[in-house]
């Protein structure tokens, strides 16, 4: 934990204020640590804990699992509650969803307001998997490396890093030049394009690593490139979501309403 939090610390710097930044974490990773540091800077984590944790949604008497608020595919349930852990108790907005033909449900918690997240965000941190995949066999094969020092290692993953970044630039003009039917080469600034949405037929990795590629066979590299954001992802379609509203003070009727 302190080599993780410490790259938090160095990841600070790099990212703009006043954006909303979620930091996404597998249930291995779940630590009150972690918790609060990701807190301290005013990012918003986004983590998957146990299926098994005992919850009791706030203005509730009973405590029970995640299984009990959602039993099977296509239902979901968002709401602030107590989470009772291995660790310590925590007191944030819990998102229980089962996607349609997911294995299991994925069980979140978060400092957003239940109406500020979206249940689909946490899709992102499956991005991860799409990064594996450059590093090694879809991109700079390394794999093949066998590299055990640990200095080797990280002067080949700086390259790798810069690498990695200059063919996403790549990718987006190309992409940026696509969605203007026009050729990358005719491009020199950024456009003003809105971000792209849904999934793109070929990876923005692979269609970046094509045109370096062409690039430095003709011995011409361009000068400009640049990244774009995508959009957030759209709530998972024919999911039945259950929004449990927090009784006020002095009222302790439970309410809840059901969302599409």
């Amino acid at each position: 934990m302190p080599h993780i939090l410490a790259f938090i610390d160095h990841l600070v710097p790099a990212i703009p204020e006043g954006w909303c930044t979620l930091v996404l974490a597998d249930r291995g990773l779940w630590s009150p640590r972690l918790w609060a540091h990701v807190r301290t800077h005013r990012w918003h984590p986004l983590v998957r804990i146990a299926d098994g944790v005992a919850v009791r949604p706030l203005g509730c008497k009973r405590t029970v699992t995640p299984a009990r608020l959602v039993a099977k595919p296509g239902h979901g349930w968002v709401g602030e509650a107590d989470v009772f852990g291995e660790d310590a108790r925590q007191t944030a907005t819990l998102i229980v969803i089962w996607g349609v033909g997911h294995k299991a449900r994925w069980v979140l918690l978060t400092d957003l307001a239940p109406r500020q997240v979206q249940h689909s965000w946490y899709g992102m941190r499956m991005w991860i998997e799409l990064g594996f995949r450059a590093l090694k066999r879809m991109g700079w094969q390394w794999q093949k490396t066998h590299r055990t020092d640990p200095n080797r290692v990280a002067r080949h993953w700086l390259v790798l890093a810069v690498a990695t970044l200059w063919v996403l630039g790549c990718g987006t003009r190309e992409e940026d030049a696509e969605r203007l039917h026009t050729t990358p080469d005719r491009l020199r600034v950024p456009p003003d394009l809105e971000p792209p949405t849904g999934p793109n037929e070929v990876s923005l990795f692979a269609c970046g690593s094509s045109a370096a590629r062409r690039q430095l066979g003709r011995g011409r590299l361009w000068q400009r490139v640049w990244l774009r954001p995508g959009s957030l992802p759209a709530p998972y379609p024919h999911i039945k979501m259950i929004v449990h509203r927090t009784p006020k003070p002095g009222n302790h009727t439970n309410h809840q309403s059901g969302t599409g």
